[in-house]
């Protein structure tokens, strides 16, 4: 069964909102782009757009589902939101096997 934080993630893809949560003790905010697994551990393939990071913002980034702390819904996310590049659309390194998309 997925865990708690996965099921907040699949709500969060299903109702297009935002999601806040700590990841290596940094506060992020992202949408989903793809949830599914990796060698048995599940995970979230996001674009980051808000909070801390090392990197560039907005970003892609590939999160560990078990690393994310303090997992809650944010805000909808506007609509029309900026379309996916062909790199978020085509990733795959992040989720080798992807549960089946939200309608």
């Amino acid at each position: 069964m997925p865990s708690e934080s996965y099921q907040l993630l699949k709500r969060a893809q299903r109702e297009k909102l935002y999601v806040k949560a700590t990841y290596e003790e940094k506060f992020r905010i992202f949408m989903v782009i793809q949830l599914g697994w990796t060698n048995k551990d599940e995970r979230c393939f996001a674009r980051q757009e808000g909070g801390e990071s090392s990197h560039t913002l907005p970003g892609l980034r590939c999160f560990v589902v078990d690393k994310l702390h303090k997992v809650e819904l944010g805000d909808p996310i506007p609509v029309p939101r900026q379309a996916l590049s062909a790199e978020e659309q085509q990733r795959t390194d992040c989720v080798t096997v992807v549960d089946e998309p939200c309608t």
